[in-house]
């Protein structure tokens, strides 16, 4: 008996060994100048780490024991335990050399697990665990909460909780009251570090300070959050010698900044009187010159670079002046709180490097020293926000193990929106400048060809837009004009395009949903303006051309197949709807079918051939696949059933001027520069050309097509054409392989019917 509670006292030593040095078990280097080195830091960090994985491996020993004696509920319960040790311990690069072991182990133990657990589920026996196995498990779960992120602390306290409640009903039925006493106290230990870690966890790192603005990188001051409302507390990390004596006018910084938004002049009797040594808070209400109440926490935290501090010592510190602004925010009856680092900036001294971590362990210890009742009122009636000002600052923080804030997520997507905008209009700039400059900046035939191309093409920009359109021109960098039934002529070219063998619709192997229908009719159309894809499709079609000519050159007299214009189904209204068609580089309009979900991003971002197969597959190479009959790229468009204003895409296209007209379907018309085409008739990567069998399509790559025979300096073929006939049945695909060599034009959506009846 003396043994058992002699081990039982020395563990719950080992658990009650400092509050600080349990938050900081594991403590990267100290500053210069402190007791310790790298090398002795390593060291420790690896001899805990070789202790832990002993106890995670005597705990699977354990539970082998009791597999062996057919103890399988027991077993499993170990099993189990020792498996998440084992995980946990995977993430610790002090172990990395095990890694191929603890797999083994791994693998080896979870399938028992799995195995018991199927065996208990067909009625096996459940015999309880013994004390010194409930002991064994609970300090296992202990030890490794202080070597894991706050993400999994919590799950791992509760374990370690729940196997101490074991072993106090164990002792309790053994009749060993001191056992069960100290199991009990050790259980409570743990439960309070539970509640800590759970509500460390909803503390929510903000990108801004106390009073909604941020230091940006460029040394900016930015707002970003809101001012601070009346049930909103903020907090002073105020210096002691300004309090007592030189008053709010000489302090700067977070401080400085805190008593100009207040309009502080001196500090109130109150305050001065609270707030006496280091770890002091008082809260006091104010108000601005405007009269608005703000609610304010001075809390002195230490100068930790003044005096000989260790991080253990340090973090003990900090968790005073923790603990006391929690406790003046309680008493306060507000609901949010806004947190700044304690002894940060200058007060950090040689701790700077480490201040998140330091102020995740202070916070930790902080909140454990709470009343219990102080903690369960913070947890379900109050929020904390740790706000960062220095927007630097703000990744180490989340490194720490702070969880950042909804807001922070927000930010975040704003600014890469805005980078991309500004990327945008610095490339529209840039290609503005250029033509400006009559492209002299480009020279050779190329040049020369992207002039001729320009001078041939009607500018995007003289497309009359709506005053709305133009700010979405501004704002996306591309715009949708409605086309209307009265511009006959477009309407009746794009009607046409939508005409198609009515025996065909809804056959083939890549239709999308199967449905009776006999006819395409269409709903809506917008023509796209897009400057830089226009400007981007010029110079690929500058680029085709001038190899065309090339090729006509190494042609010699005979010719070659396809330099003459490709003829397309689409040819008749192609002559409507584009103007200024380049023959010589075989430019011409076909279709693409899509699907709601990705249709704005291909508005956007154009037709790009490195997405090719997300939709139907690549039976002709990684390219963008078109087509010239609508009936085909019917298969692949999906449907857009009703109108939803939280859309974005439906937010560009649908409004008071232009409804939704339910069931509609999508298809994309398209310029393209085709160039020189190979023709095939067979699918995959062994495809050879139709005239010439000794020709491979894709020689090297499934995403190029070969080079021209007898042309040199060598060129590529431009486009894919699959013909009908071998793997092809009833329609020609058009494939390309360089997103360059087309333009989105005409967006159409159209509906399908049954006779006169609308197919929903």
């Amino acid at each position: 008996r003396r043994s058992a509670s002699s081990k039982l006292a020395a563990l719950r030593g080992r658990w009650q060994d400092g509050a600080a040095s349990r938050a900081l078990s594991h403590p990267p280097e100290r500053p210069a100048g402190y007791a310790g080195s790298i090398q002795l830091s390593a060291t420790r960090r690896a001899e805990r780490a070789m202790t832990l994985l002993g106890r995670a491996l005597h705990v699977l020993e354990r539970g082998k024991a009791h597999d062996t004696d057919k103890r399988a509920a027991v077993a499993c319960s170990m099993y189990a335990q020792g498996v998440k040790a084992l995980q946990v311990l995977m993430r610790l690069k002090s172990l990395k050399r095990y890694h191929s072991m603890l797999n083994e182990r791994l693998a080896e133990y979870s399938l028992r697990v799995a195995e018991l657990e199927a065996s208990l589920r067909e009625g096996s026996d459940s015999i309880c665990v013994s004390f010194e196995d409930a002991v064994s498990c609970g300090d296992l779960c202990v030890s490794l909460a202080d070597e894991s992120s706050s993400a999994i602390e919590y799950e791992l306290l509760v374990d370690g909780a729940s196997w101490m409640h074991r072993a106090v009903n164990l002792a309790a039925a053994e009749r060993r009251r001191e056992r069960a006493s100290v199991c009990r106290a050790m259980m409570q230990e743990v439960l309070d570090r539970a509640e800590a870690s759970k509500l460390f966890g909803a503390v929510q790192l903000e990108p801004y300070g106390v009073l909604g603005e941020r230091s940006t990188l460029s040394r900016g001051v930015q707002r970003v959050g809101g001012s601070p409302t009346q049930g909103t507390a903020i907090v002073d990390p105020a210096g002691l010698h300004f309090i007592q004596q030189h008053g709010p006018a000489a302090a700067g910084g977070a401080s400085g900044a805190v008593y100009a938004y207040i309009g502080l002049s001196a500090f109130p009797e109150t305050v001065r009187d609270t707030i006496r040594a280091t770890g002091d808070a008082c809260y006091h209400q104010y108000a601005t010159a405007a009269g608005a109440p703000v609610h304010c926490i001075h809390v002195v935290g230490p100068d930790l670079a003044v005096g000989e501090y260790t991080r253990q010592t340090a973090a003990a510190a900090l968790a005073k002046a923790y603990e006391a602004v929690f406790i003046a925010f309680a008493a306060t009856g507000l609901r949010s709180l806004r947190l700044a680092p304690i002894s940060s900036g200058i007060f950090a001294g040689p701790f700077a490097s480490q201040a998140p971590a330091l102020a995740a362990a202070a916070i930790k210890i902080a909140l454990r020293r709470l009343p219990r009742a102080t903690r369960s009122r913070l947890q379900k009636e109050r929020t904390i926000h740790m706000c960062i000002f220095a927007e630097g600052a703000f990744s180490r923080f989340v490194a720490a193990g702070f969880n950042p804030s909804e807001a922070e997520a927000s930010l975040r997507a704003a600014e890469e929106q805005a980078a991309r905008q500004a990327k945008k209009k610095a490339i529209l700039l840039r290609w503005a400048k250029l033509a400006e400059q009559g492209m002299d900046v480009l020279e050779n035939t190329a040049a020369s060809a992207v002039q001729a191309a320009w001078r041939g093409k009607p500018q995007v920009a003289t497309i009359p837009l709506s005053p709305p359109s133009k700010k979405r021109l501004a704002r996306d960098g591309f715009a949708l004009k409605q086309i209307v039934p009265r511009e006959r002529a477009v309407w009746k070219a794009l009607r046409a395009l939508l005409q198609t063998d009515s025996a065909q619709l809804g056959r083939g192997r890549d239709v999308t949903s199967s449905s009776d229908y006999d006819s395409l009719r269409l709903a809506r159309a917008w023509q796209i303006v897009h400057p830089l894809g226009w400007t981007r499709y010029v110079a690929g079609l500058a680029t085709v051309k001038a190899e065309m000519e090339r090729i006509r050159k190494g042609a010699g007299r005979g010719g070659m197949p396809g330099v003459k214009a490709l003829p397309t189904k689409t040819a008749a209204a192609a002559t409507k709807l584009a103007k200024g068609l380049a023959e010589d580089a075989n430019e011409t309009l076909l279709l693409h079918g899509t699907s709601p979900s990705v249709l704005l991003s291909l508005i956007s971002n154009g037709l790009n051939e490195r997405f090719s197969g997300s939709n139907a597959g690549t039976a002709f190479g990684d390219g963008i696949y078109l087509a010239e009959d609508a009936g085909k790229t019917d298969q692949y468009v999906q449907k857009d059933p009703r109108f939803d204003p939280s859309d974005e895409l439906h937010k560009r296209l649908y409004g008071a001027s232009c409804s939704h007209p339910s069931a509609v379907y999508y298809l994309l018309v398209v310029r393209v520069a085709l160039g020189l085409p190979v023709r095939t008739t067979t699918m995959g990567r062994a495809a050879t050309s139709m005239d010439d069998r000794s020709l491979k399509v894709f020689p090297v790559t499934f995403r190029e097509l070969a080079t021209v025979p007898s042309v040199s300096p060598p060129a590529n073929y431009h486009s894919l054409v699959a013909e009908i006939g071998g793997s092809l049945g009833r329609f020609r695909e058009f494939i390309t392989f360089h997103g360059e060599y087309v333009y989105p034009e005409y967006l159409v959506a159209y509906q399908r019917f049954k006779g006169s009846s609308l197919v929903r």
